[in-house]
Parts: C-alpha cells; structure tokens; sequence
C-alpha cells in the first residue's frame, strides 16, 4: 500500500467469498467483475448509472421506481415508463408483433413502406395492400370471397369472383 491506496498487477484478483465467490480484477485488456458463485450479483443503489471511462458520458441509468434509460453519444434513446416504453428518434424494426394499438400523433401520421413492400391484414395473411413498381399501380388483394370497399358506415361496392356490385344495385 501507499498513499494512492492499494495497487495490484495485471491478473491479480481480489477474492471475496469462502469459495472465491467474487473476483475484481484487470487482465491487461479488460477490468473484470466475476460473480462465479451462487445466487446472483446484486447492486444496491436508488440510482445506478453507467458512464463512459472518461466520466463525461451517461451509457445507461436505473432509477428505483422509475425509468431504466439507454443513451447513445449521450443522448437519451430509449425509456421504460409505466405504461410500457419509449423510444426516441428513428426506429428500425425486422419483426413487430403489437397486441394493441398503434397511434401515429406526429405529422405526417402514415406508415412510410418502401416500393415494393406489403402489408397484410388477418391471422392467415388474407388481405393485402402493396405498389407494384413495375406497373406503378397500387394492389388490394383479398384472397376471401368478398372485398368491400366504402366509405364511413356505406358499403359502396362489393366485389366477388362473380362481380362487382355497386350499393343500390343487384
């Protein structure tokens, strides 16, 4: 010891533990805390927040009772709330499943979809809506017996594979 405090080689570990079950340790690349006992490791704080080794960027903060925020170039993206999250800026998605509701409240209030792109409607994929590139038309397509297609609470016109049916009309 000196007047630093305590100083330790590369590789050197601090053991806690009958059984060494807690290690804190730099090996020459990395610094290292290793719970390699039972239960788990337990950090006990009202805030616990992650910062770069230069102090001067918050990674990720967790607030009892509160929010757990993620942070990218320090700025806040992503917050849980109590109603679930919240993700700010851009988001990519591969796969979404939502089991609710899906409110668009910024302008332009629309789902952008790339040329080419579908979206489909019902558990087996039924009905779709897509624009072909090629023929630069926009499809509707409903693999069922009858597309309706209307306005408000009136039912305009009816299409089957028989024909198409205008309201008012047989």
């Amino acid at each position: 010891a000196n007047n630093r405090g305590l100083i330790f080689n590369d590789n050197v570990k601090i053991s806690l533990g009958s059984s060494n079950d807690l290690e804190i340790f730099h090996d020459g690349n990395h610094s290292r805390i290793k719970d390699a006992g039972t239960g788990d490791l337990v950090l006990i704080s009202n805030t616990i927040s992650l910062v770069n080794a230069a102090d001067s960027e918050t990674l990720a903060q967790f607030k009892e009772n509160g929010s757990v925020d993620l942070y990218y170039d320090n700025t806040k993206r992503f917050e849980t709330t109590s109603q679930g999250i919240n993700v700010i800026g851009h988001s990519e998605l591969d796969n979404a499943n939502v089991s609710g509701v899906v409110t668009f409240t910024n302008s332009p209030n629309a789902i952008q979809m790339n040329d080419g792109a579908r979206v489909s409607f019902g558990t087996s994929l039924k009905t779709s809506i897509s624009y072909d590139t090629g023929t630069s038309r926009t499809k509707i397509r409903n693999f069922n017996d009858t597309l309706e297609i209307g306005y408000r609470t009136t039912e305009l016109h009816y299409i089957n594979q028989a024909r198409l049916t205008i309201a008012g009309s047989n």
